[in-house]
């Protein structure tokens, strides 16, 4: 029978080793990415336009617009599973789990600008339902992040525009220098808050109302 000494015995061991697949950590993170999965947004929500004002005094994501002026339910419901066993994440707190445009064009007020309604409950579900804070535009869609990770759905088909047309998070007379360009200009849906497809009298209502207003 055929000895093996310590340093073939640490040699036969190291080759095996080599040959199994590498084990999970216990400290391996794990995403929810992979299983996640958004409900699709209502019918109709194609196309549809979100007005933020900074101090969140816009309609909520249950009131957005069609192109047609008509309210749309734009509200969103997102389930967050484990990608290791694509169980849900449980108790993820609200503040940790935000909308922002895939261009950026969406500029948040801090803390507080698009985060989550609740936190995960046990099925990992939350929702986004109310007014988002802050101002810009944006025609590029919505995303969902999670502590800062970008949950990979399509973009959310959300337009964002504001009073506050150039994101300093404050509408103000400087606000007003692009809005009379876009009226007396080209059609800008930046501008169109009523949003019906016409930039008029009724977003001049708006703009007006809104002067003032700024994040909390």
């Amino acid at each position: 029978m055929t000895k093996i000494n310590g340093i073939g015995l640490l040699c036969l061991l190291t080759s095996v080793m080599m040959l199994l697949p590498p084990m999970a950590s216990a400290n391996t993170p794990c995403g929810f990415f992979e299983f996640s999965w958004l409900e699709p947004v209502a019918e109709g929500t194609t196309g549809v336009a979100l007005l933020v004002l900074p101090d969140g005094s816009g309609p909520p994501l249950t009131e957005a617009r069609g192109p047609d002026g008509a309210r749309v339910d734009a509200s969103l419901v997102v389930y967050l599973l484990s990608n290791c066993d694509a169980q849900p994440v449980v108790g993820i707190p609200a503040e940790d789990m935000w909308l922002e445009a895939v261009d950026h064009g969406l500029v948040l007020c801090a803390n507080v600008g698009a985060i989550a309604d609740t936190d995960t409950d046990a099925s990992g579900r939350t929702t986004w339902s109310s007014a988002l804070q802050g101002g810009g535009s944006s025609a590029a869609g919505l995303r969902i992040v999670v502590s800062g990770d970008v949950v990979p759905f399509d973009p959310i088909p959300i337009a964002i525009n504001s009073p506050d047309m150039n994101g300093d998070r404050s509408v103000n007379l400087s606000d007003t220098i692009p809005f009379a360009t876009a009226f007396y200009g080209p059609y800008d849906l930046a501008a169109d808050f009523h949003y019906d497809g016409r930039v008029n009298l009724s977003d001049v209502v708006i703009m007006a109302a809104s002067l003032g207003v700024s994040c909390p």
